[in-house]
C-alpha cells in the first residue's frame, strides 16, 4: 500500500519547517566547507579589514583638514591683527606722529610749549657762500662736510678753526661775505675769545646768518657737560637705537618724518637736554644699554641727537648735531639745515633727472648688446613727479648703432611717456 506524504507535513503529521542554513563558521567547524569557500571567506575578511582601515584613514584625513583649517583661521586672525597694528602705526606717522614713542611729544627732554615759528631767514645782503671752520685739513668730519657741499655744488671757504686768533673778514662794503657758518667742533665756537665771538654773533644777527655745529664725544669726554654760554646740557657716549624724525621740525625739506628701527652705529652719541623754549628737537632716539658699560648708566626716554636753536636766546639760529656724518640721516638733515638756514638760497630742486647712457651698449660685442627684453626689465620709478629720463647715444655714429637706439627709444617712449623722456642723442 502506497503511503502518500504531504510535502508540507512530516511523518508524524506535523508541519515541516526547513532548518536555516548553518553559518559559515559553524560549517567550518563541522568540516562541511570547501576550500574554495574558505578562500572566499578569507578574501572577504581581508576586504572588510581594508574597508575598516579606509574608513579610519578618511576619519584621520578629515581631522587633519579640520585642524589645518583651524590653524589657518588662527594664522589669518593673528596676521590681520599685526597688519592692523602695523598700519595703525603708519597712520600715526602720517598724522603728525612718528611711531608710538615719537608721538608722545610730552615725554621729550624739552619743555612742552606751543609750536614756535622762528624768524624767517633773509637770503639777501650776502653772498651764497658757506664758511666752514674745520679742526684740520685732514680731519674726517671736515672732509665729509666739504664733500657734501661739493656734491651739491655749494660754494664754500674752508678755514682752520682759530683758537684765539682772528677770523676771516665777514663783510665787504656793507655786504655779507657768507650766508652760513659751519663749525666742525661746537666747542671751538663756544670757546672763542670774546672779541671774535661778539663779531661773529653780531654778523649772524645783522645779516640773518645761521650756524651749524657738531659735537663728537671721545673716551675722555665728560659724561655730562653744560655748553658754555647756553642753557643746554650735553650727555656724551650714549648708545642709541630707533631714530625718528620730528614731524614738527620746520627745517625738513628732503627728509621725511619716519622711523629708522634698530641700533644706531657706534656708541659715542651726544644727546641734548634743555628747558629753554628756543630749542626744538629734529632727530630723536631711544637709549639702549651698552654691552661694555659696566656702570649701567643709561639715559631714559627719547633723547634729541639733533636740535634746532630757533634764535630766541641770542638771536642766532643754529642746528647742532650730536654725532658726525657717519649716520645717513645726519647727511639728509645737514642738507635740509643748509637749505633752511639760507632761506633756500643754498638748496637743490626736488626735481630729479636720471641719465641712461646707452651708447656703449649698442656698439658692444655680440652677446653684450641690450635687447628689447633688457629694456623692459629696467624699472624706472615715476613716483617723483615730474621725472625726466635722458637717453644718451652721442658717440653712436654708425647707422647700425643708431637703428637699435631708435627702436629702444620708441619702446621707452611707449613705456614711460614722451613727456618723461628727453632724447639727448
Amino acid at each position: 500500500m502506497a503511503v502518500v506524504v504531504n510535502p508540507g507535513l512530516d511523518q508524524s503529521g506535523r508541519f515541516w519547517k526547513p532548518s536555516a542554513p548553518l553559518a559559515a563558521p559553524e560549517r567550518k567547524e563541522r568540516g562541511e566547507i570547501s576550500r574554495g569557500e574558505e578562500r572566499r571567506m578569507q578574501e572577504d575578511g581581508k576586504d572588510g579589514e581594508k574597508k575598516e582601515r579606509k574608513k579610519e584613514r578618511k576619519k584621520e584625513r578629515k581631522k587633519e583638514r579640520e585642524e589645518k583649517r583651524r590653524r589657518t583661521t588662527e594664522l589669518v586672525i593673528v596676521s590681520a591683527y599685526y597688519l592692523y597694528t602695523g598700519s595703525a602705526q603708519e597712520l600715526e606717522l602720517t598724522d603728525h606722529a612718528v611711531g608710538p614713542d615719537c608721538a608722545e611729544l610730552r615725554v621729550l627732554p624739552f619743555r612742552p610749549v606751543e609750536l614756535r615759528i622762528p624768524k624767517p631767514m633773509d637770503p639777501s645782503r650776502k653772498d651764497p657762500v658757506v664758511l666752514v671752520f674745520v679742526e684740520s685739513q685732514y680731519s674726517q668730519l671736515g672732509q665729509d662736510i666739504i664733500a657734501i657741499l661739493e656734491s651739491n655744488q655749494f660754494r664754500y671757504q674752508a678755514e682752520i678753526a682759530p683758537g684765539k686768533g682772528d677770523i676771516p673778514p665777514l663783510t665787504h662794503k656793507g655786504h655779507g661775505r657768507y650766508a652760513l657758518v659751519i663749525y666742525e667742533n661746537v666747542l671751538k665756537y663756544v670757546g672763542m675769545d670774546t672779541w671774535n665771538r661778539d663779531l661773529l654773533d653780531k654778523y649772524c644777527v645783522e645779516y640773518s646768518v645761521g650756524l651749524i655745529a657738531f659735537h663728537r664725544a671721545s673716551e675722555n669726554s665728560q659724561p655730562t657737560m653744560q655748553l658754555k654760554g647756553f642753557p643746554l646740557t650735553l650727555q656724551t657716549n650714549v648708545p642709541l637705537c630707533d631714530c625718528c624724525v620730528n614731524p614738527r621740525s620746520p627745517l625738513l625739506y628732503v627728509t621725511r618724518a619716519e622711523v629708522d628701527r634698530g641700533p644706531l652705529p657706534s656708541e659715542d652719541w651726544t644727546v641734548f637736554q634743555s628747558n629753554h623754549s628756543t630749542y626744538e628737537p629734529v632727530l630723536l632716539a631711544r637709549s639702549r644699554v651698552s654691552a661694555d658699560d659696566a656702570s649701567g648708566r643709561m639715559v631714559t626716554g627719547l633723547q634729541a641727537t639733533v636740535i634746532q636753536d630757533l634764535g630766541l636766546y641770542d638771536g642766532v639760529q643754529k642746528v647742532l648735531f650730536g654725532q658726525g656724518l657717519g649716520y645717513w640721516l645726519h647727511r639728509l638733515i645737514l642738507v635740509d639745515a643748509i637749505a633752511y638756514l639760507t632761506g633756500k638760497k643754498l638748496s637743490r630742486s626736488l626735481e630729479r633727472y636720471i641719465l641712461v647712457d646707452i651708447d656703449d651698449i649698442f656698439v658692444g660685442k655680440k652677446g653684450t648688446r641690450m635687447k628689447v627684453d633688457d629694456v623692459k626689465s629696467v624699472v624706472l620709478d615715476l613716483s617723483i613727479s615730474p621725472s625726466h629720463f635722458y637717453l644718451s647715444a652721442r658717440s653712436s655714429t654708425s647707422r647700425s648703432a643708431r637703428l637699435p637706439f631708435r627702436e629702444h627709444y620708441k619702446l621707452a617712449r611707449s613705456a614711460y611717456g614722451k613727456e618723461h623722456l628727453l632724447h639727448a642723442g
